[in-house]
């Protein structure tokens, strides 16, 4: 009996350690073969880099600011101020942008339609108001972006403005109304001056139509701006526009305020109503979808914040409320793993190792992929939202990397479709996220850092990216000031 129980014992021990050696291999095999396609990846990137840099040539950069229009450099609420007290007129302002626009967009290649002439007229009647003491306080108070000229991607409707959505067959349509997030900045004081430009109805990680062609990073036009909301971003940094309206599907402000080095807010979902932003309603049961602000400046991002926010969310936002960022904790992580490249998650699929459904690895091509069940994705994104929610909790801060590279070159992003993913789990999990420019590479181009916080609480975001701003400088321009 007892050498039938040995040899039992001695079986399942050879059993067990056979079942380890073979996890053992399995281990060495996946992480050669995933180090094999990471160093294939880079290659690949590397002779693309080359080969699109042979073919544009020589880097060149948007013209500088002129010494008479340093102030276009300021930020929105300093503008403001300089209307409200005299320093500056509003036609002073609109003509100086308007003039930085047409120098800028040769190069640039970043606008729709404009800029529109009219706003000159408004901004003449604003300072004659100023002037004559007609405006009260509680009317500055209510418009605090008053006699500031702003612009907007061609997306999101602008009354009586072009609409085109980067399609030639609507090169002659136009909105006939005012989407909600931009008769509220123009409530509150703002003037439109431009709409931007954008991919075809808003579906490419690079800002290119048949329409007007591709818009250029004011760092080296070589270099792709992002998309959607890539003219914004080109405008703003370049100092053609005081502050910017983006909208965010899967990156859409976050990516082109990264490539250009300016800060972008895609705020909670539902805390801004999205009615006229690409043909929609406001009244969508469920979207990932955000208006959001783009700007040089941190502190320009909480008030463009409060004037967009939907007042039925202010229970929620608390956008009031002091934010005392010591008593934040905070997250990072060294890098995502490979759970976001459909590359890679293909092969760890067919061997048994991914994570992620099918419809996951593919969301790019998901129209020719056969569909994965709702309710399998509908779990994985549960469980990912529940992780973070535990993690982040009401006063948890995450620090988490925009991109594995800088502004790529025109084309190259043709060879990375995943690259978007870095700025899309956010847009899945609802939660609002800044991107926060940290200063320049070796190259000249944007560094930058997503801040994310769980649901509502953009005001801690937004605190966090004003004392980034502080440390590493925040927005660099593009030319020498």
């Amino acid at each position: 009996m007892c050498v039938e129980k040995s040899k039992v014992v001695i079986r399942t021990e050879k059993k067990k350690h056979t079942n380890k050696l073979s996890s053992l291999f399995r281990d060495f095999s996946w992480k050669l073969l995933y180090y094999i396609i990471s160093m294939v990846l880079i290659i690949k990137d590397k002779i693309t880099d080359i080969i699109l840099e042979f073919y544009f040539g020589e880097k060149k950069t948007c013209p500088p600011l002129n010494s008479e229009n340093s102030f276009l450099a300021k930020s929105a609420i300093e503008l403001a101020a300089l209307i409200r007290n005299r320093k500056v007129t509003s036609t002073q302002l609109v003509e100086a942008t308007i003039n930085r626009m047409k120098e800028v967009n040769d190069v640039l290649n970043a606008i729709v339609d404009g800029p529109f002439e009219d706003a000159i007229e408004e901004a003449k009647k604003i300072d004659e108001r100023i002037a004559n003491n007609q405006i009260s306080e509680d009317e500055f108070a209510a418009k605090p972006f008053l006699g500031v000229p702003f612009t907007t991607k061609d997306s999101t409707s602008v009354s009586g403005r072009l609409h085109t959505l980067g399609l030639l067959a609507r090169k002659n349509v136009t909105s006939k109304e005012d989407a909600e997030c931009i008769a509220l900045v123009k409530n509150a004081g703002g003037l439109i001056l431009a709409t931007t430009n954008i991919p075809e109805v808003n579906k490419w990680q690079e800002t290119r139509n048949n329409l007007i062609g591709a818009t250029n990073n004011p760092y080296d036009v070589r270099r792709t701006v992002g998309g959607s909301s890539g003219g914004e971003g080109a405008l703003i940094s370049s100092c053609a526009s005081t502050f910017g309206i983006g909208t965010d599907i899967g990156g859409s402000i976050r990516m082109p305020a990264f490539y250009c080095g300016i800060f972008g807010h895609k705020p909670t979902v539902g805390a801004i109503n999205t009615r006229g932003c690409t043909f929609r309603t406001g009244k969508e049961p469920s979207t990932m979808v955000v208006a959001g602000p783009m700007s040089r400046y941190a502190k320009d991002l909480l008030p463009l914040l409060k004037i967009m926010a939907d007042p039925k969310k202010e229970c929620l936002l608390k956008l009031n409320d002091k934010v005392d960022v010591r008593k934040l904790k905070y997250y990072y992580i060294r890098e995502s793993g490979t759970r976001l490249n459909p590359m890679i998650e293909l092969i760890k699929k067919l061997t048994f190792q991914s994570d992620l459904t099918m419809g996951a690895i593919y969301s790019l091509i998901d129209e020719i992929l056969p569909k994965e069940k709702a309710d399998k994705i509908k779990e994985i994104t549960r469980k990912c939202d529940e992780e973070l929610t535990n993690i982040l909790g009401d006063d948890g801060i995450l620090l988490y990397h925009n991109m594995t590279r800088t502004a790529p070159f025109h084309y190259a992003l043709l060879f990375n479709v995943c690259d978007f993913s870095y700025w899309s789990i956010f847009n899945v999990l609802h939660v609002p996220a800044t991107q926060v420019p940290l200063g320049l590479d070796s190259k000249g181009l944007p560094l930058g850092v997503q801040v994310v916080a769980s649901r509502n609480r953009d005001r801690h975001c937004l605190a966090v990216a004003e004392e980034l701003e502080l440390a590493f400088g925040g927005w660099k321009p593009p030319f020498k000031l």
